[in-house]
């Protein structure tokens, strides 16, 4: 399966708008297939599980939190935050 990281996408960002940033972002490209599917998702950062405080954003959808049961719907070569 190919999801490449999207070099230098990531970054700090300030999602309550109190000019700290609180969030780390980064993007992966869609290269295996268009479709739908029900998946399972966990992130992991140098081993820390941090799954329960992350989304993930396909293209211009919204949001869905991480976790054990996700529907998901994209296009080859969609961005996913």
């Amino acid at each position: 399966m190919s999801i490449p990281y999207v070099p230098s996408s990531m970054k700090n960002v300030d999602k309550d708008g109190d000019g700290v940033a609180d969030h780390l972002q980064f993007a992966v490209t869609n290269r295996v297939d268009s479709g739908s599917a029900s998946i399972g998702m966990k992130l992991f950062i140098d081993g820390a599980d941090f799954t329960d405080k992350g989304t993930l954003q396909i293209g211009s959808q919204k949001p869905q939190k991480l976790g054990s049961y996700l529907y998901i719907s994209t296009n080859y070569g969609d961005k996913c935050f």
